[in-house]
């Protein structure tokens, strides 16, 4: 999954693979709708990691003026209060008048120090939006620049 990450060589490029964890926190298909309430995702284990990169895949039937909330929050254990981490936010997004399909909201955020877990949260506040799924990655060091891809409609880096 480390392949965005284009900095000259692939000595480079193996290494930051090896030094990333990826996987799904939403690995099925939200079906058209809207949510009354912020929806989490279970707790993500950031042990060992200072940054993660979160992606949501806006699926093909995300109504013209629907809006969406995406963020993430952390957490001391992987249960209790989670508080939502500065800047790690895209606010509420309304989709544009194409309805914007297959679109990708992402958020890549410095971890906070002794706060291990990380929930990713979403809420469908009007009109019907489906979800394809979701991806993080965990990896370590500074920040990285990407360029913004053209179906990456969101895009939150702190």
């Amino acid at each position: 999954m480390a392949t965005y990450f284009i900095l000259g060589g692939t000595k480079m490029l193996g290494q930051l693979s090896r030094n990333c964890k990826t996987d799904f926190w939403r690995n099925a298909l939200v079906t058209a709708g809207t949510d009354v309430a912020n929806v989490a995702s279970t707790a993500i284990d950031c042990s060992g990691y200072d940054r993660i990169r979160v992606l949501l895949f806006v699926g093909a039937t995300a109504v013209e003026n629907g809006t969406v909330k995406f963020f993430l929050s952390d957490n001391t254990a992987s249960t209790g209060t989670f508080t939502a981490i500065t800047g790690a936010t895209i606010g509420t997004h309304t989709h544009g008048d194409s309805g914007e399909t297959g679109k990708i909201y992402e958020i890549d955020a410095k971890l906070n120090p002794g706060r291990n877990y990380v929930v990713v949260n979403y809420q469908r506040e009007t009109q019907n939006t489906a979800f394809l799924g979701g991806i993080y990655e965990l990896y370590n060091g500074k920040k990285v620049p990407i360029t913004k891809a053209a179906n990456i409609k969101e895009s939150a880096v702190i």
